[in-house]
């Protein structure tokens, strides 16, 4: 199906799912990427579940489409797995692997004592309706996430609901949200503060969801030339960011001097040790 239309198929059953796409930690010409699914809602009660999987991929891989569609595949097979044979069970991820791939599951027995205590009888709310889109147009959305694997880049995504682990028992629809977030760790040569920006979009389609992936990257983009050297608002901000942005630099030199800081006394003089 694609791995958008397997994230939509996982929100249709109360899951939401965040992806992440980043180089840090990555061999050169490589990404890590990684897609978690979470819900509040099981076995006709509430317990928080979370399952992932995780992909190290090379950003000129010839299987890098087929790689990227198979991490919604193994995680709504892990899910839906987890529902058929846990029931009245919670259950947790194990580091394991079975000999065919698929994760080992096992019951986790703090989770399941809340499930049959306290966390009984509470049911899904309904859908909003926004997850009723046509078919996926499969591919497409994948290929706006393979179209970011070469840039300078963190990006993540999530698919949740507003209030989402808040009043679990309100039985009222809840609004399913897209929201991209991407974060570029360099910026005409200098390294970036690790600082995600959020846009949102409600279009569950997987035309406009690519659309917004692409869309969201280029904004921030166009956002960070404004206060750059040959923009119209360079000048603006000390460090030739956007306001709230910082250098990886200032932000280590703010931290170095909190901690500085927090070693004197009342008087202003250093502590012991």
């Amino acid at each position: 199906m694609g791995i958008w239309a397997d994230r939509i198929s996982l929100a249709r059953d109360h899951w939401s799912s965040e992806l992440r796409l980043e180089a840090r930690g990555a061999p050169d010409g490589h990404r890590k990427i990684g897609l978690w699914a979470r819900t509040y809602f099981w076995s006709g009660g509430i317990s928080e579940v979370c399952f992932h999987v995780h992909d190290l991929i090379g950003t000129n891989a010839p299987d890098l489409a087929a790689r990227i569609d198979a991490l919604g595949s193994r995680l709504l097979e892990q899910c839906r797995r987890g529902r058929e044979e846990y029931i009245g069970r919670v259950p947790c991820q194990l580091p394991d692997l079975f000999e065919d791939g698929r994760q080992k599951l096992a019951e986790h027995s703090r989770e399941t004592e809340y499930l049959n205590g306290r966390g009984q009888n509470a049911a899904p709310p309904p859908h909003d309706g926004s997850l009723d889109v046509e078919a996926a147009e499969a591919g497409v959305y994948c290929g706006a996430l393979a179209g970011l694997l070469g840039q300078d880049l963190h990006y993540g995504d999530r698919i949740d609901q507003h209030g989402d682990g808040l009043l679990l028992r309100n039985p009222a629809p809840r609004i399913w949200r897209h929201r991209a977030e991407p974060t570029f760790t360099t910026r005409n040569g200098i390294r970036l503060k690790f600082q995600p920006t959020s846009f949102e979009n409600r279009d569950f389609s997987e035309v406009a969801m690519a659309s917004h992936v692409t869309a969201s990257v280029a904004r921030l983009g166009r956002l960070m030339d404004e206060y750059a050297p040959s923009g119209s608002k360079h000048g603006q901000t000390g460090n030739g960011l956007p306001p709230g942005y910082q250098t990886l630099a200032e932000y280590r030199a703010e931290a170095e001097a909190r901690l500085v800081n927090a070693r004197l006394d009342d008087d202003g003089l250093p502590t012991p040790g």
